[in-house]
Protein backbone atom coordinates (compact mmCIF):
# COMPACT_ATOMS: atom_id res chain seq x y z
CA UNK A 1 0.00 0.00 0.00
CA UNK A 2 1.31 3.29 -1.08
CA UNK A 3 1.76 6.31 1.79
CA UNK A 4 -0.85 8.25 0.66
CA UNK A 5 -2.96 5.47 0.69
CA UNK A 6 -2.43 4.13 4.30
CA UNK A 7 -2.95 7.91 5.44
CA UNK A 8 -6.34 7.91 4.02
CA UNK A 9 -7.26 4.50 5.53
CA UNK A 10 -5.93 5.17 8.67
CA UNK A 11 -8.28 8.10 8.55
CA UNK A 12 -11.53 6.59 7.41
CA UNK A 13 -10.35 3.71 10.14
CA UNK A 14 -10.62 6.22 13.01
CA UNK A 15 -13.67 8.21 11.71
CA UNK A 16 -15.65 5.01 11.23
CA UNK A 17 -14.43 3.15 14.53
CA UNK A 18 -14.90 5.81 16.64
CA UNK A 19 -18.31 6.86 15.17
CA UNK A 20 -19.61 3.12 15.77
CA UNK A 21 -17.96 2.98 19.16
CA UNK A 22 -19.70 6.44 19.82
CA UNK A 23 -23.44 4.71 18.89
CA UNK A 24 -22.97 1.74 21.13
CA UNK A 25 -25.75 1.75 23.51
CA UNK A 26 -27.86 4.29 21.47
CA UNK A 27 -28.97 6.89 22.06
CA UNK A 28 -26.07 9.41 21.38
CA UNK A 29 -25.18 11.39 24.85
CA UNK A 30 -21.86 12.89 26.23
CA UNK A 31 -20.94 9.54 27.14
CA UNK A 32 -21.44 8.56 23.74
CA UNK A 33 -19.36 11.12 22.70
CA UNK A 34 -16.53 10.13 25.48
CA UNK A 35 -16.06 6.89 24.21
CA UNK A 36 -15.89 8.24 20.54
CA UNK A 37 -12.91 10.35 21.47
CA UNK A 38 -11.40 7.63 23.16
CA UNK A 39 -11.17 5.36 20.72
CA UNK A 40 -10.35 7.92 17.91
CA UNK A 41 -7.30 8.96 19.94
CA UNK A 42 -6.05 5.47 20.93
CA UNK A 43 -6.41 4.28 16.84
CA UNK A 44 -5.04 8.17 15.75
CA UNK A 45 -1.90 7.05 18.37
CA UNK A 46 -1.72 3.56 16.56
CA UNK A 47 -1.50 4.77 13.12
CA UNK A 48 0.95 7.68 14.19
CA UNK A 49 3.17 4.76 15.97
CA UNK A 50 3.31 2.77 12.18
CA UNK A 51 3.99 5.38 10.74
CA UNK A 52 6.91 6.50 12.58
CA UNK A 53 8.12 2.61 12.26
CA UNK A 54 7.39 2.79 8.60
CA UNK A 55 8.76 6.18 7.44
CA UNK A 56 11.78 6.45 9.52
CA UNK A 57 10.56 9.09 12.28
CA UNK A 58 10.20 11.63 9.24
CA UNK A 59 8.23 14.63 10.87
CA UNK A 60 6.36 15.58 7.44
CA UNK A 61 4.52 11.97 7.37
CA UNK A 62 3.08 12.59 11.25
CA UNK A 63 1.79 15.60 9.56
CA UNK A 64 0.49 14.25 7.20
CA UNK A 65 -1.73 11.61 9.33
CA UNK A 66 -2.66 14.18 11.51
CA UNK A 67 -3.69 16.34 8.89
CA UNK A 68 -5.96 13.49 7.20
CA UNK A 69 -7.53 12.26 10.71
CA UNK A 70 -8.24 15.97 11.42
CA UNK A 71 -9.85 16.85 8.37
CA UNK A 72 -11.38 12.98 7.39
CA UNK A 73 -11.50 11.28 10.78
CA UNK A 74 -13.00 13.74 12.82
CA UNK A 75 -15.32 14.66 10.47
CA UNK A 76 -16.71 11.03 9.62
CA UNK A 77 -17.02 10.73 13.38
CA UNK A 78 -18.85 13.43 13.86
CA UNK A 79 -21.37 12.74 11.55
CA UNK A 80 -21.85 9.65 12.06
CA UNK A 81 -22.80 10.52 15.88
CA UNK A 82 -25.46 13.64 14.46
CA UNK A 83 -27.47 11.07 12.26
CA UNK A 84 -28.24 9.22 15.63
CA UNK A 85 -27.97 12.11 17.41
CA UNK A 86 -32.11 13.33 17.90
CA UNK A 87 -32.99 14.19 20.84
CA UNK A 88 -29.26 14.18 21.68
CA UNK A 89 -28.44 17.44 24.25
CA UNK A 90 -28.53 20.75 22.24
CA UNK A 91 -24.59 21.76 22.93
CA UNK A 92 -23.87 18.10 21.83
CA UNK A 93 -25.51 18.36 18.67
CA UNK A 94 -23.34 22.18 18.31
CA UNK A 95 -20.36 20.58 19.20
CA UNK A 96 -20.45 17.73 16.19
CA UNK A 97 -21.33 20.15 14.14
CA UNK A 98 -17.76 22.30 14.59
CA UNK A 99 -16.60 19.19 14.22
CA UNK A 100 -17.58 18.69 10.37
CA UNK A 101 -16.28 22.02 9.75
CA UNK A 102 -12.48 20.84 9.25
CA UNK A 103 -13.73 18.62 6.32
CA UNK A 104 -14.68 21.65 3.94
CA UNK A 105 -11.40 23.47 5.36
CA UNK A 106 -8.85 20.62 4.13
CA UNK A 107 -10.84 20.22 0.84
CA UNK A 108 -10.34 23.78 0.12
CA UNK A 109 -6.35 23.81 1.12
CA UNK A 110 -6.00 20.54 -0.55
CA UNK A 111 -8.12 20.95 -4.04
CA UNK A 112 -8.16 24.82 -4.33
CA UNK A 113 -5.76 26.96 -2.63
CA UNK A 114 -2.70 25.09 -3.55
CA UNK A 115 -3.76 25.36 -7.50
CA UNK A 116 -5.20 29.20 -7.06
CA UNK A 117 -2.36 31.06 -8.47
CA UNK A 118 -1.77 34.47 -8.00
CA UNK A 119 0.82 37.47 -9.06
CA UNK A 120 2.58 38.80 -6.19
CA UNK A 121 3.87 42.05 -6.99
CA UNK A 122 6.38 44.47 -5.18
CA UNK A 123 7.81 48.22 -5.76
CA UNK A 124 11.76 48.44 -4.77
CA UNK A 125 13.00 51.60 -4.25
CA UNK A 126 16.11 52.96 -6.23
CA UNK A 127 18.37 55.19 -7.92
CA UNK A 128 17.24 56.66 -11.08
CA UNK A 129 19.41 54.78 -13.35
CA UNK A 130 17.70 51.14 -12.25
CA UNK A 131 14.17 52.79 -12.49
CA UNK A 132 11.80 51.08 -14.65
CA UNK A 133 13.71 47.59 -14.27
CA UNK A 134 11.09 44.44 -13.66
CA UNK A 135 12.34 41.63 -12.93
CA UNK A 136 9.94 38.20 -12.57
CA UNK A 137 10.45 35.68 -9.93
CA UNK A 138 9.70 31.88 -11.09
CA UNK A 139 10.29 29.78 -7.12
CA UNK A 140 9.74 26.58 -6.20
CA UNK A 141 7.98 24.99 -8.86
CA UNK A 142 9.00 21.80 -6.94
CA UNK A 143 6.81 19.73 -8.81
CA UNK A 144 6.50 16.21 -10.18
CA UNK A 145 5.52 16.72 -13.62
CA UNK A 146 4.73 19.87 -15.72
CA UNK A 147 1.06 20.38 -15.81
CA UNK A 148 -1.17 23.14 -16.38
CA UNK A 149 -0.77 24.50 -13.23
CA UNK A 150 3.32 25.03 -13.75
CA UNK A 151 2.22 26.52 -17.90
CA UNK A 152 -0.44 29.22 -15.74
CA UNK A 153 3.00 29.77 -13.76
CA UNK A 154 5.27 30.44 -16.73
CA UNK A 155 2.55 32.19 -19.14
CA UNK A 156 1.88 34.82 -16.01
CA UNK A 157 5.49 35.72 -16.26
CA UNK A 158 5.54 35.59 -19.50
CA UNK A 159 2.84 38.20 -20.14
CA UNK A 160 4.46 40.65 -17.54
CA UNK A 161 7.61 40.82 -20.32
CA UNK A 162 10.17 40.72 -17.42
CA UNK A 163 13.55 42.43 -18.49
CA UNK A 164 14.91 39.15 -15.70
CA UNK A 165 13.29 35.80 -14.62
CA UNK A 166 15.19 35.09 -11.86
CA UNK A 167 14.30 31.13 -10.50
CA UNK A 168 15.38 30.62 -6.87
CA UNK A 169 15.54 26.51 -7.15
CA UNK A 170 13.56 23.73 -6.28
CA UNK A 171 12.30 23.21 -10.12
CA UNK A 172 11.22 19.89 -9.09
CA UNK A 173 10.89 16.91 -6.36
CA UNK A 174 11.84 13.72 -8.13
CA UNK A 175 13.67 10.42 -7.34
CA UNK A 176 16.55 10.78 -9.67
CA UNK A 177 15.58 7.92 -11.87
CA UNK A 178 12.12 9.31 -12.14
CA UNK A 179 13.51 13.33 -13.37
CA UNK A 180 15.29 11.01 -16.14
CA UNK A 181 11.99 10.16 -17.43
CA UNK A 182 10.68 13.65 -17.22
CA UNK A 183 13.31 15.54 -18.27
CA UNK A 184 11.83 16.56 -21.92
CA UNK A 185 8.71 18.32 -20.42
CA UNK A 186 10.74 20.47 -17.77
CA UNK A 187 13.22 20.77 -20.32
CA UNK A 188 10.49 22.25 -22.74
CA UNK A 189 8.75 24.67 -20.29
CA UNK A 190 12.44 26.51 -19.68
CA UNK A 191 13.08 26.70 -23.41
CA UNK A 192 9.58 28.40 -23.25
CA UNK A 193 10.35 30.63 -20.63
CA UNK A 194 14.01 31.24 -22.27
CA UNK A 195 12.49 31.83 -25.50
CA UNK A 196 10.08 34.59 -24.23
CA UNK A 197 12.25 36.66 -21.33
CA UNK A 198 15.48 38.61 -22.39
CA UNK A 199 17.43 37.18 -19.60
CA UNK A 200 16.73 34.09 -16.96
CA UNK A 201 18.47 33.15 -14.60
CA UNK A 202 18.94 30.12 -11.80
CA UNK A 203 20.37 28.96 -9.07
CA UNK A 204 19.83 25.11 -7.49
CA UNK A 205 17.40 24.68 -4.33
CA UNK A 206 17.18 21.95 -1.75
CA UNK A 207 14.99 19.42 -3.90
CA UNK A 208 16.99 19.76 -8.06
CA UNK A 209 20.84 20.04 -8.47
CA UNK A 210 23.10 22.43 -10.16
CA UNK A 211 23.98 19.54 -13.09
CA UNK A 212 20.13 18.97 -13.33
CA UNK A 213 19.26 22.56 -14.33
CA UNK A 214 22.67 22.91 -16.57
CA UNK A 215 21.09 20.12 -18.34
CA UNK A 216 17.81 21.26 -18.07
CA UNK A 217 18.57 24.51 -19.94
CA UNK A 218 20.65 22.89 -22.88
CA UNK A 219 20.20 24.83 -26.12
CA UNK A 220 19.01 27.96 -24.19
CA UNK A 221 20.51 31.11 -23.33
CA UNK A 222 19.08 30.29 -19.67
CA UNK A 223 22.27 31.17 -16.78
CA UNK A 224 22.73 28.57 -13.71
CA UNK A 225 24.95 30.71 -11.07
CA UNK A 226 26.68 28.29 -8.99
CA UNK A 227 28.20 30.59 -6.21
CA UNK A 228 29.20 33.14 -9.22
CA UNK A 229 28.70 36.96 -10.33
CA UNK A 230 27.08 38.01 -13.59
CA UNK A 231 26.81 40.71 -15.32
CA UNK A 232 23.46 41.62 -17.58
CA UNK A 233 22.50 44.58 -19.37
CA UNK A 234 18.37 45.05 -20.57
CA UNK A 235 16.71 48.57 -21.46
CA UNK A 236 19.69 50.35 -20.98
CA UNK A 237 20.04 48.73 -17.18
CA UNK A 238 22.99 46.98 -15.96
CA UNK A 239 22.73 44.51 -13.74
CA UNK A 240 24.33 42.21 -11.64
CA UNK A 241 23.39 38.95 -9.98
CA UNK A 242 25.59 36.88 -7.55
CA UNK A 243 23.96 33.56 -7.54
CA UNK A 244 24.10 31.07 -4.28
CA UNK A 245 24.01 27.46 -4.69
CA UNK A 246 23.07 24.96 -2.07
CA UNK A 247 25.45 22.24 -1.64
CA UNK A 248 28.54 24.19 -3.57
CA UNK A 249 32.01 25.45 -2.75
CA UNK A 250 31.81 27.45 0.88
CA UNK A 251 35.18 29.48 -0.94
CA UNK A 252 33.83 30.49 -4.21
CA UNK A 253 30.22 31.35 -1.72
CA UNK A 254 31.86 34.01 0.26
CA UNK A 255 33.84 35.32 -2.77
CA UNK A 256 30.41 35.76 -5.06
CA UNK A 257 29.21 37.53 -1.80
CA UNK A 258 32.10 39.87 -1.52
CA UNK A 259 31.99 40.32 -5.31
CA UNK A 260 28.42 41.64 -5.53
CA UNK A 261 28.47 45.17 -3.55
CA UNK A 262 31.85 46.26 -5.63
CA UNK A 263 32.05 48.71 -8.59
CA UNK A 264 29.82 51.86 -9.13
CA UNK A 265 26.41 53.02 -8.32
CA UNK A 266 24.97 52.88 -11.80
CA UNK A 267 24.62 49.41 -11.46
CA UNK A 268 21.33 47.29 -9.85
CA UNK A 269 22.68 44.62 -7.31
CA UNK A 270 20.78 41.44 -7.13
CA UNK A 271 21.42 38.57 -4.94
CA UNK A 272 19.80 35.13 -5.67
CA UNK A 273 19.81 32.18 -3.51
CA UNK A 274 17.35 29.41 -2.29
CA UNK A 275 17.19 30.11 1.40
CA UNK A 276 16.13 33.39 2.38
CA UNK A 277 18.56 32.89 5.75
CA UNK A 278 21.66 34.43 3.60
CA UNK A 279 20.21 37.60 4.25
CA UNK A 280 21.57 37.30 8.04
CA UNK A 281 25.16 37.03 6.81
CA UNK A 282 24.96 40.65 5.22
CA UNK A 283 26.51 43.53 6.72
CA UNK A 284 24.13 45.93 7.75
CA UNK A 285 22.83 48.35 5.00
CA UNK A 286 24.71 46.64 2.36
CA UNK A 287 24.77 48.83 -1.20
CA UNK A 288 23.00 45.30 -2.58
CA UNK A 289 19.78 46.39 -3.89
CA UNK A 290 17.75 43.43 -3.27
CA UNK A 291 17.96 39.82 -2.37
CA UNK A 292 15.62 37.10 -4.29
CA UNK A 293 14.72 33.69 -2.00
CA UNK A 294 12.51 31.31 -2.20
CA UNK A 295 12.45 28.13 -0.28
CA UNK A 296 9.71 28.82 2.67
CA UNK A 297 6.58 28.26 0.56
CA UNK A 298 5.46 31.71 2.87
CA UNK A 299 5.00 28.50 5.40
CA UNK A 300 2.00 27.31 2.96
CA UNK A 301 -0.32 27.25 6.22
CA UNK A 302 -0.73 31.20 7.62
CA UNK A 303 -3.53 31.49 9.94
CA UNK A 304 -4.41 35.42 10.69
CA UNK A 305 -2.97 36.92 13.74
CA UNK A 306 -0.58 34.85 13.33
CA UNK A 307 1.43 34.06 9.99
CA UNK A 308 3.08 31.05 8.61
CA UNK A 309 2.73 27.74 11.18
CA UNK A 310 6.33 26.31 10.18
CA UNK A 311 9.04 28.72 8.89
CA UNK A 312 11.89 26.33 7.71
CA UNK A 313 14.14 29.22 8.29
CA UNK A 314 15.42 31.63 11.01
CA UNK A 315 14.55 35.15 9.46
CA UNK A 316 11.63 36.62 11.27
CA UNK A 317 8.33 34.51 10.61
CA UNK A 318 6.69 37.88 8.69
CA UNK A 319 9.17 37.61 6.04
CA UNK A 320 8.86 33.76 5.66
CA UNK A 321 5.36 34.12 5.43
CA UNK A 322 6.84 35.78 1.85
CA UNK A 323 6.62 39.93 0.44
CA UNK A 324 9.29 42.27 0.25
CA UNK A 325 10.72 42.86 3.91
CA UNK A 326 13.91 44.99 5.55
CA UNK A 327 16.53 42.78 7.50
CA UNK A 328 19.13 45.13 9.41
CA UNK A 329 18.64 47.13 6.68
CA UNK A 330 18.78 45.33 3.68
CA UNK A 331 15.93 44.77 1.37
CA UNK A 332 14.87 40.41 1.03
CA UNK A 333 11.95 39.44 -0.92
CA UNK A 334 10.97 36.22 -0.54
CA UNK A 335 8.31 34.53 -3.18
CA UNK A 336 5.87 31.97 -1.51
CA UNK A 337 6.34 29.81 -4.57
CA UNK A 338 4.15 28.34 -7.44
CA UNK A 339 4.37 24.56 -5.73
CA UNK A 340 4.15 22.69 -2.66
CA UNK A 341 6.46 19.85 -0.35
CA UNK A 342 5.81 16.32 -2.27
CA UNK A 343 6.47 13.09 -1.24
CA UNK A 344 5.02 12.27 2.31
CA UNK A 345 4.19 16.12 3.12
CA UNK A 346 0.46 16.99 3.62
CA UNK A 347 -0.16 18.47 0.17
CA UNK A 348 -1.94 21.62 1.61
CA UNK A 349 -1.73 25.36 1.07
CA UNK A 350 -4.14 27.49 3.67
CA UNK A 351 -3.99 31.55 3.63
CA UNK A 352 -1.06 31.59 1.71
CA UNK A 353 -1.98 30.94 -2.37
CA UNK A 354 1.10 29.99 -4.92
CA UNK A 355 2.34 33.12 -6.69
CA UNK A 356 5.31 34.34 -9.44
CA UNK A 357 6.58 37.35 -8.42
CA UNK A 358 7.09 40.31 -9.88
CA UNK A 359 9.51 42.82 -8.89
CA UNK A 360 9.03 46.60 -9.92
CA UNK A 361 12.11 48.91 -9.61
CA UNK A 362 11.38 52.91 -9.43
CA UNK A 363 12.61 56.01 -8.31
CA UNK A 364 11.36 57.45 -5.04
CA UNK A 365 12.16 60.84 -5.89
CA UNK A 366 10.35 60.97 -8.88
CA UNK A 367 6.55 62.21 -7.78
CA UNK A 368 5.35 60.31 -10.74
CA UNK A 369 5.21 57.18 -9.29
Amino acid sequence: MSFNLFVLAAAIAVGVGSGIAGLINSPVRWSSAFRAATVGALASAVAIIITVAGTGRDPLAYAHIIYTILTIGIPLTAFMLLVRSSGAPRLLRGVLILMLLPAPLGAYATYIEPFWLTTDRVSVPVESAAAGLRIGVLADLQTTNIGDHEIDAIDRLIAETPDVVLIPGDIWELESEVFETRKPEFAAALSRLDASVEHVVAVNGDHDNYLGIVDLSTGTDIIVLDNEVIELESRGHRIRIAGLSIGGNEERRQGALSQLPEGDQGITRVLLTHRPDVVLELPENTNIDLTVAGHTHGGQVQLPFFGPLVTATDIPRAAAGGGLHSINGNLLYVSPGVGRVRDRAPQVRFGVRPSVGIIDFYDPTNATL
